[in-house]
C-alpha cells in the first residue's frame, strides 16, 4: 500500500508543479541610425574593377558617358535657342554669351530641385525653368525634326505634323531635361569610386 501511496504523491507534485516554457532569446538591438545610414549610402552599379586594364577600360567608358551626357546637354541647349530666335529673339550677333541661357536654365533646375524643406518660391521658380526647358526643346526639335529624314538603321523620316511629332518632341524635351545631370553625376561618382 505505500507503494501507490508513492505514485500518487509523485503524481501530486508533478501535477501541482508550476509549468515553465522555455525562455525564447530576444534578437539584437536594432541601431536604427545604423540602419537609416546604410539605406542612404549610394551603391555602385558598377561591376568589380580588378587590374590597372579593366580600370582603364572602365574609365574609357565613363569618359565616353560623360560625353553623351554633354551631347544630350548641347542637344536641348541647341532646341532652346532655336526656339528662341524663331520667337524673335536676336541671338545671332551674341556669339558664345546665348549659351548661358541654357546653362542658366540648367543650373536653375540643378540647384532648386525640391526638397523636403524647399520654400514654396523656390519650387515655383524651379517648375518654371522646368516647364521652360521642356517647352522651347519641344518647340525647337518639332520645328527642326518635321518631315526631316533620318538615316539611322534603314532610314525613316519624321511626320511633318501630329501625334507622333509631339510625342517624340516631348520625349526627347524630358530626356534633354534630365538625363544630361544624371549619367554625369553617375559617371563622375563611377570615376571616383574607380580610382580610389
Amino acid at each position: 500500500m505505500e507503494n501507490p501511496t508513492k505514485n500518487e504523491q509523485l503524481l501530486a507534485d508533478l501535477i501541482n508543479q508550476p509549468v515553465t516554457t522555455p525562455a525564447i532569446p530576444s534578437p539584437p538591438p536594432i541601431d536604427t541610425q545604423q540602419t537609416i545610414t546604410t539605406q542612404q549610402r549610394p551603391r555602385s552599379t558598377t561591376r568589380t574593377v580588378g587590374g590597372l586594364y579593366d580600370k582603364l577600360g572602365l574609365t574609357l567608358a565613363l569618359i565616353g558617358s560623360l560625353a553623351v551626357s554633354a551631347l544630350i546637354w548641347y542637344a536641348g541647349a541647341y532646341f532652346t535657342l532655336w526656339f528662341l530666335e524663331r520667337a524673335g529673339l536676336a541671338l545671332a550677333g551674341a556669339g558664345a554669351v546665348k549659351w548661358l541661357i541654357p546653362a542658366a536654365i540648367t543650373a536653375g533646375q540643378l540647384w532648386l530641385w525640391p526638397r523636403a524643406n524647399s520654400p514654396w518660391q523656390s519650387l515655383l521658380v524651379f517648375l518654371g525653368f522646368l516647364a521652360f526647358d521642356v517647352g522651347t526643346s519641344w518647340g525647337g526639335f518639332t520645328n527642326w525634326a518635321a518631315g526631316r529624314r533620318i538615316e539611322m538603321f534603314s532610314g525613316f523620316t519624321i511626320p511633318n505634323n501630329g501625334l507622333w511629332l509631339h510625342g517624340l518632341a516631348l520625349i526627347c524635351g524630358l530626356g534633354f531635361a534630365f538625363l544630361p545631370e544624371k549619367i554625369a553625376r553617375w559617371a563622375l561618382g563611377e570615376l571616383r569610386r574607380t580610382w580610389r
